[in-house]
């Protein structure tokens, strides 16, 4: 039997707000479903975030019915899992993917202290019996201090010839934020296959317990840092085909999908760079310019790759430091609240998303750090990272106005198995904060992350 595995599509994303990349993202899903049948598969898996939002647009929406229904008209079975941007964090909300199994579209799997039977399906193939296992995303630490449940309840079925396992997390290697890594040994064992999302930039390489656990990537570049590779090659996306037979996985391959390339990151550096960003900006490109020792402004830059015929553009500025040569003399003390200032305000306008929060919170934040630094006494930031990024507060913080569903008071083992992993798993005070969401009964609920 033939299995697609796609994760990580994002409908309804559009970068810097723009119309015309929420239509790139759509397009794309549409040359990836007409990928999937032209592969004649048996099954579809989505591994996660085939939304952007929870409760997604319209248009986003129809579009995911509309090709869905296609597959299932041909015969496919359609299998998700809800990613991060597609969970109900509030008692009576509803997931998108819901929705869809709902419409009869998808079988939709996710773990439930109410309902432990929906994490699991069943289906015969060309006569092979496969037992998918689905979980929806959950943050580290709840993945970490449940992983005990999260082994016992997704043993792979024996009755069955193939064993899928499906998540929504990152692995090792896969990304450089530490706090979303969760390591093999926290998994379940002994499945065939296990079918990935969260991280959007495609591989293979991974594994869990012996297992291949690829990530297919999103299939169409959702910013800039998921265009090109270390050098500076535009990065594959597709999706992954996998073949089984009753002996478990034959084989998987990458299956390369057309993406819009309306994305560029276009490097220009020395003297002679707007000649270099003329030459080398395409006219309706969305364009990221970093600009090395040109001594140019950002908004020199950004008018030349306009003029150039780019659609938008958003300039980074990489200026190596002079130094200072012996005899020559600083007029008087650093204006570090000046330096911060003129640096806010690049930041500016060079930012991806929009954030409230005035210049002179964000410089004060600022000095009140270096100050802290100076007199080795750092302050507790606290939210500060998250509030100057434009982050919502914390679940845990005063300011947050969610509430998390209540337990359901089944009784359910939630220790923490004993695992040995590599140091870098979570901290004390990550674990703290996460002990401080448990209920009443003192026993946290799965039920506040179902998807």
């Amino acid at each position: 039997m033939r299995m697609a595995h796609v994760a990580d599509v994002h409908l309804g994303h559009a970068l810097m707000n723009l119309r015309s990349r929420e239509e790139a993202v759509m397009e794309t899903f549409e040359r990836l479903m007409e990928e999937v049948r032209e592969c004649s598969v048996d099954v579809l898996v989505i591994a996660g975030d085939l939304f952007e939002h929870a409760r997604p647009k319209t248009e986003a929406l129809y579009l995911a019915v509309e090709k869905l229904s296609e597959l299932k008209e041909d015969g496919v079975e359609i299998v998700a899992t809800a990613g991060n941007h597609e969970i109900r964090r509030r008692k009576g909300a509803v997931s998108p993917i819901s929705v869809l199994e709902r419409m009869g579209l998808v079988r939709h799997l996710y773990y439930s202290e109410r309902r432990p039977e929906r994490h699991r399906y069943t289906a015969t193939f060309d006569g092979v019996r496969v037992t998918f296992h689905g979980l929806q995303y959950l943050p580290k630490n709840s993945f970490v201090e449940r992983a005990k449940v999260i082994r016992a309840k997704y043993r792979p079925d024996p009755e069955a010839d193939v064993n899928v396992a499906i998540f929504h997390q990152a692995l090792p290697g896969t990304i450089p934020d530490e706090s979303e890594i969760v390591e093999p040994a926290y998994f379940p064992e002994g499945h065939d296959y296990y079918a990935m999302g969260h991280v959007h930039v495609p591989s293979r390489e991974e594994k869990i317990h012996g297992s291949p656990a690829p990530y297919p990537g999103s299939p169409e570049p959702l910013t800039f840092l998921e265009v090109k590779d270390e050098r500076g090659a535009h990065k594959r996306r597709g999706f992954f085909l996998v073949e089984f037979d009753r002996g478990g996985l034959v084989e998987y391959e990458f299956v390369e999908v057309e993406w819009s390339r309306e994305l560029s990151v276009v490097e220009v550096s020395g003297e002679r760079w707007e000649e270099e960003l003329r030459r080398r900006v395409r006219r309706g490109q969305i364009v990221k310019v970093v600009a090395k020792d040109t001594g140019a402004s950002p908004e020199e830059v950004e008018k030349v790759a306009i003029e150039a015929g780019a659609d938008r553009c958003v300039v980074e500025l990489r200026e190596r430091r002079r130094e200072v040569e012996e005899g020559d003399e600083t007029e008087g003390p650093l204006d570090l609240e000046g330096i911060i200032r003129e640096g806010v305000k690049r930041a500016r306008a060079a930012t991806l998303t929009r954030v409230d929060v005035p210049d002179d919170v964000v410089v004060e934040v600022a000095l009140e750090i270096l100050r802290g630094v100076r007199e080795d006494n750092p302050p507790d930031l606290g939210d500060v990272e998250g509030i100057v990024a434009g982050e919502p507060p914390s679940e845990g913080s005063e300011e947050s106005s969610e509430e998390p569903e209540e337990s359901d008071g089944e009784e359910v083992g939630l220790e923490v198995e004993e695992v040995k992993v590599e140091s870098r798993g979570t901290s004390s005070e990550g674990m703290s904060r996460a002990g401080s969401k448990l209920g009443s009964s003192g026993r946290p609920s799965l039920d506040r992350w179902i998807g």
